[in-house]
């Protein structure tokens, strides 16, 4: 990763800060909203998770309040770190009940965590979305557009209506929510609005990064887990950073150079 100038350094440690607060996550069915679930309800995040998958939502949404149920003659030292293992949770407390031994393996309870399946494309829907999220929780605190695709053609053979599904999908979904979002979070004196998109989308397509690299680069090659993705997501929320980039090398000098060397980089 990137180094920090001092003062902006990021804390890792500072994501327990946003214990107690709310956050919405569109496109969290699958990928690195799914992740980034998992990553905040260790940190007893309450969260409002959508997405078009509803059964992986139900099962994202098990995962963080979900707990593990043992014999009280199987718990050992070795059920704690299998519990831990899964990544997704960490062990909050251990309760002893007619000799059942309950691991918990999230803070979360079933109505800590919200359900709210749309289509980001279905604009009409929104409002009604947003006034059931605000209703449950009766507040959000922090709305992360993450619902987005990509495609892979190239720019010459693109039909005009795959460019409206793309825009529609990647940036005018996530324009009108904020835009509805927005009168909550100034009743209430506080709002944090969260992006992500692909670094394609400011440096161009990898094909470029891959000559620049000799060809050597190949699919699937150098690239960031989904979990350690979404933990420095978690962690540039709770610092509150303006913009991340998030990246394994060579791609993220890849990116500074097509950032502030973009002579260079094109050659």
């Amino acid at each position: 990763m990137t180094t920090w100038p001092s003062w902006r350094r990021p804390n890792p440690s500072s994501t327990g800060s946003l214990r107690g607060q709310v956050v919405w996550i569109t496109g969290a069915s699958s990928g690195i909203g799914e992740y980034l679930a998992y990553e905040l309800a260790k940190c007893g995040v309450k969260l409002a998770l959508s997405g078009t998958n509803v059964e992986n939502l139900e099962k994202v949404k098990q995962k963080c309040i979900g707990t593990t149920q043992l014999p009280l003659s199987k718990i050992n030292h070795s059920s704690r770190e299998e519990c831990l293992l899964q990544k997704h949770f960490i062990v909050m407390e251990t309760i002893f009940i007619d000799q059942i031994h309950t691991i918990e393996c999230g803070p979360l309870g079933d109505s800590d965590v919200l359900l709210k399946p749309f289509d980001i494309t279905d604009f009409d829907s929104f409002s009604s979305h947003v006034e059931a999220v605000i209703n449950h929780f009766g507040k959000v605190d922090i709305l992360v557009n993450n619902a987005g695709r990509s495609q892979r053609a190239g720019f010459e053979t693109i039909d005009l209506p795959v460019d409206e599904a793309m825009f529609k999908t990647n940036v005018f979904g996530a324009i009108h929510l904020t835009r509805l979002m927005v009168p909550h979070f100034k009743k209430q004196g506080r709002g944090h609005v969260v992006v992500t998109s692909s670094l394609a989308g400011k440096m161009g397509q990898y094909r470029r990064m891959s000559r620049q690299l000799g060809g050597k680069m190949k699919a699937g090659e150098r690239r960031m887990s989904t979990d350690r993705c979404s933990h420095l997501c978690a962690v540039a929320i709770a610092n509150k950073l303006d913009e991340v980039w998030i990246a394994q090398n060579p791609v993220l000098i890849l990116f500074y150079l097509s950032q502030y060397l973009p002579t260079i980089y094109r050659k």
